[in-house]
């Protein structure tokens, strides 16, 4: 498992996990910011919620990649590596997409203005999620900040589904649930970055929010994906144990 196909695959996960973690959409970081103006704490939350994260990613690992494994399992050799290869050509489109159809991947994201709190102790808002706290906080902060996390991997935005089919091509329950597993930390750890920047410094917030940062961060995401595609379907650094 551990060949050079599985490493990129791992890697680009990482990496796409980074990328969810800095987008600012309905179901990331700009949900935790009125939560962190409001109590003055960040570990906290982003405690609960980057371990309802990990938790779903984890989960949606095991299945991802036994379905995937099941999957090539069902064909011979042969087919087996064309289905690879298709699932190869699908991630190269996708990571073009998006690296250079930054649009295509706010798929599921609503975006609207944010600001930080202010020196005069008004909380801070994100205008396009303030409706997502008070859904998610009917079950109690730490439980709502559990849950919202849990939605942040599952719900049906480029970035998630992009790595649900990475974990597909981590070959096992294993491999899945490390691809998935380590898109879900680095989106947790990235989250919590993200809160101690906002509250270290007022500049920090817009430079986020601002779509030129924020296609740089896709162009990189997109390029890795592309790479990764390449690998798959050339079958570089990839040991094959199909049965026919």
């Amino acid at each position: 498992m551990a060949d050079l196909q599985f490493l990129a695959a791992a890697a680009a996960a990482a990496g796409l996990g980074v990328v969810h973690g800095l987008t600012p959409c309905a179901h990331s970081w700009p949900v935790l910011v009125p939560i962190v103006g409001r109590t003055g704490k960040i570990f906290r939350p982003a405690a609960f919620y980057g371990v309802g994260i990990v938790v779903a990613g984890v989960a949606l690992g095991v299945v991802m990649g036994g379905g995937g494994h099941a999957l090539t399992h069902l064909f011979d050799s042969k087919i087996g590596r064309r289905v690879e290869e298709a699932f190869g050509v699908l991630m190269i489109v996708a990571g073009a997409a998006i690296a250079f159809r930054t649009r295509l991947a706010h798929a599921g994201h609503v975006h609207g203005a944010c600001a930080p709190p202010d020196t005069s102790g008004a909380e801070g808002s994100c205008s396009h999620v303030e409706h997502h706290p008070k859904r998610f906080l009917r079950f109690g902060r730490d439980l709502g900040l559990f849950v919202l996390g849990l939605a942040s991997v599952t719900v049906p935005c480029t970035s998630n589904l992009t790595a649900a089919g990475i974990s597909v091509a981590g070959g096992d329950v294993v491999g899945g649930a490390i691809c998935y597993g380590l898109y879900a930390f680095a989106a947790a750890v990235t989250t919590y970055v993200i809160l101690r920047m906002v509250r270290s410094g007022t500049g920090v917030l817009a430079r986020l929010a601002s779509p030129k940062f924020e296609a740089r961060i896709l162009l990189l995401s997109g390029l890795g994906l592309i790479v990764w595609g390449i690998l798959t379907v050339f079958h570089i650094g990839h040991h094959h144990h199909h049965h026919g």
